[in-house]
């Protein structure tokens, strides 16, 4: 567990307080976590090479690297949830694509819901979207959301655990343990986050 240290910065404009520029205001979540899934697609298909041999000729040919089974169920699983949160509001939706494609279907065949079934969606997608970063290696996804609690931007990934931890020592959880928030929590309010600022901009 980290050390607790003084409330920490956003990373891009300095407010310890989380009244900067939210990062990801403008973000299109549809197209980021197809983004991701996509490169998880492509990184556990990815040809392994001996290592410095950059040499392409037509007599030597490189078996591919074994499939990262971790990452193919990964990808099972969130297609699995995405569908089954679509058919269960949607049943007559079309066939379902198999590639990063199922967010946008997702989202078309959602668009009538109400305004919680939306969010809940929503949610789902960023949810998903941060575990693929995640499983990818990138924890800057955490470091990006600020902490529901105090709204600090100090958040760390903890691999073992698989919650973040708020580092300002003065955000406290009930018992005096520092703050913790599970994927989902954070999903939860970075969509509400980003819908109070639309709202406040369309205004």
């Amino acid at each position: 567990m980290p050390t607790h240290g003084p409330v920490l910065r956003h990373p891009s404009t300095g407010a310890a307080d989380g009244s900067g520029t939210i990062m990801g205001q403008h973000e299109d979540t549809i197209t980021t976590a197809a983004a991701r899934l996509r490169q998880l697609g492509t990184e556990m298909t990815a040809l392994r090479r001996p290592a410095g041999d950059t040499t392409r000729t037509p007599t030597r040919v490189h078996a591919p690297a074994p499939l990262d089974l971790g990452i193919l169920d990964h990808m099972v699983a969130a297609r699995d949830e995405v569908i089954g949160h679509t058919r269960a509001h949607q049943p007559n939706a079309e066939p379902a694509p198999t590639d990063e494609n199922i967010y946008a279907w997702m989202d078309a065949n959602t668009a009538h819901l109400d305004d919680a079934k939306r969010r809940a969606g929503q949610a789902l997608v960023v949810r998903q979207s941060m575990e693929h970063a995640l499983l990818a290696g990138d924890e800057t996804v955490i470091r990006r959301e600020p902490c529901p609690r105090c709204a600090c931007w100090g958040l760390s990934w903890q691999t073992g655990p698989q919650h973040a931890v708020c580092l300002n020592r003065r955000c406290a959880a009930l018992g005096g343990g520092p703050s913790t928030w599970t994927l989902a929590q954070l999903a939860h309010h970075h969509t509400t986050r980003l819908e109070t600022i639309n709202a406040q901009s369309a205004t």
